[in-house]
């Protein structure tokens, strides 16, 4: 494997910027307090079934 070089993040962030960050869409499209909601509804779901096994 070879070593990164000293500009190879910064190349890296330059392409994604000039590309369009797939991350910062997504983070514009998810409404993050619906998933916490539903995410806090799972995690219920398991501890009644961890409970009663």
């Amino acid at each position: 494997m070879i070593q990164p070089g000293f500009f190879d993040l910064q190349d890296r962030l330059h392409k994604i910027d000039k590309n369009g960050d797939p991350l910062t869409k997504i983070n514009e499209t998810v409404e993050w307090e619906l998933m916490s909601v539903v995410n806090s509804g799972h995690q219920n779901e398991y501890q009644a079934a961890s409970f009663c096994s």
